[in-house]
């Protein structure tokens, strides 16, 4: 009898084996069992992956429908909870009632669950039982082999897929970059090295590697009026632990010209204290669009040149002095500032346009136009107010200004205009009152300047 317990003991063990695939060694080593111990059938239980136990696998399949369903479905789920509390792994009989004489055998598999043996007849020998229990802890240590071979082989499968996905990334992204020839820098902050990838080398001129990968070689190459903006700019982003940052500025490329260049960038890793170890980012040329910008720029600025400026004498427009003088007036009725203005043309002009033709008139307008931008301040304003008249606005009181139009009338006066010789002006001089507006000083001024007319040419009059 010792013997032939002994086989089956060697039997079911060499079936167990060593297989790191879990259910078929189950279903051999269970299918063994049932072979040595004349069982009826036997069911797998996994009461670790959820609540409530799940049935796995039966032999045969269709095990629920040997007349203990109800028994498998309603008895042994709260059976696996009281068992659960036991230290022994050793199988306890369960009798299912209405199938006396037919006892089931339960036993409990550490880490797993458990399995059912029902036997044909008889009752199993305690000699029998012993020889189950180790058989049971070599089952439970090969499905926990089996079950960290299968971990094992979904991490490995995990990273294959991580590494196959983050390569097509990879590729994405340089595609992306080779498409926009941008520039991809990685400085690793402590060491001062930073890596500059190929296209950001062909971007400034050179070849793959050429200038040393450096901190220093990209200081040196920021251009002077930007280099000290640029460095605060990223090391406020450094010390801020913003979101990145974007700035444009200069680059020197091989040739010795200026590349312009917008600048992204951002800190990817720090330490556990949270100083920044790597900084990455990207250079894009964006010299073009610069180039464009500064074009509008010439464009808009001629545009409003134009809008605003008399083209023959380069003083402003009538209708830009007007915008002027409506703003000056009140903010001199805000803030009780001093505001004159003086109005006044060439005498007997008509007579040299008649005489000289136009062409002399021209020149003559011209040339009272440059001996007012001479004698005016930066904070005056000075207008060709239609013909030969003029204007000219002063942040000035009465006396200032009757002062700086009389010096003018009379350094005009002594000019010698070439094909011309000299001529005279007229000016009315007025101070801005509570009263007035636009319309009224303008009439007064126009007051002035004829009474200066009536009263002999080459005077200035107060109005």
């Amino acid at each position: 009898m010792k013997k032939a317990l002994e086989q089956i003991r060697f039997d079911i063990a060499m079936a167990i084996g060593s297989s790191l695939d879990m259910e078929q060694m189950l279903k051999n080593a269970l299918s063994c069992y049932m072979e040595k111990l004349d069982c009826s059938c036997c069911v797998v239980w996994d009461c670790v992956s959820s609540s409530r136990p799940t049935m796995v696998f039966s032999i045969p399949e269709d095990v629920t429908s040997l007349g203990y369903r109800n028994f498998i479905e309603e008895r042994i789920p709260g059976y696996f909870e009281d068992l659960s509390r036991r230290e022994t792994s050793c199988p306890n009989e369960l009798n299912p009632g209405e199938n006396k004489g037919t006892p089931w055998c339960l036993f409990k598999l550490a880490d797993f669950g458990f399995f059912l043996l029902v036997r044909k007849s008889g009752i199993f020998e305690g000699a029998l039982l012993k020889i189950l229990e180790p058989l049971n802890e070599k089952l439970a240590r090969s499905c926990r082999a089996c079950r960290s071979h299968e971990l094992l082989k979904r991490t490995i499968q995990q990273r294959a897929l991580m590494e196959k996905a983050f390569r097509k990334s990879e590729e994405r992204f340089h595609l992306a970059l080779e498409a926009t020839n941008d520039g991809i820098w990685d400085w690793e902050i402590r060491t001062g090295r930073v890596y500059f990838s190929p296209s950001y080398y062909s971007m400034l001129g050179y070849e793959p590697y050429e200038l040393p990968q450096s901190y220093h070689t990209w200081e040196g190459l920021l251009h002077p009026d930007e280099r000290e903006s640029v460095k605060e700019r990223i090391f406020k982003h450094i010390e801020n632990k913003d979101q990145g940052y974007e700035i444009e500025f200069r680059l020197k490329t091989r040739e010795g010209g200026w590349l312009w260049v917008l600048s992204r960038g951002k800190v990817v890793e720090r330490d556990k204290d949270g100083s920044p170890l790597r900084l990455v980012g990207t250079h894009s040329d964006i010299s073009r669009r610069k180039e464009f910008e500064e074009q509008m720029e010439k464009m808009n600025r001629e545009l409003y040149i134009s809008a605003t400026t008399d083209r023959l004498t380069g003083l402003l427009n009538r209708q830009r002095f007007e915008e002027i003088l409506i703003l000056e007036m009140d903010r001199a009725a805000r803030y009780g500032n001093s505001l004159s203005m003086l109005m006044f043309d060439i005498d007997d002009f008509k007579k040299l346009n008649d005489s000289l033709g136009h062409q002399a008139g021209d020149v003559a307008l011209q040339e009272v136009a440059q001996v007012i931008q001479k004698r005016i301040r930066s904070s005056d304003y000075s207008a060709r107010w239609g013909g030969d008249e003029f204007m000219i606005l002063l942040l000035a009181d009465m006396d200032n200004a009757f002062s700086i139009a009389d010096s003018l009338r009379k350094e005009i006066a002594i000019c010698d205009i070439p094909g011309i010789g000299g001529v005279t002006i007229s000016i009315g001089v007025v101070q801005y009152g509570e009263k007035d507006d636009v319309d009224s000083l303008i009439k007064r001024a126009d007051d002035a300047l004829y009474r200066a007319k009536t009263s002999g040419r080459n005077r200035t009059e107060k109005g």
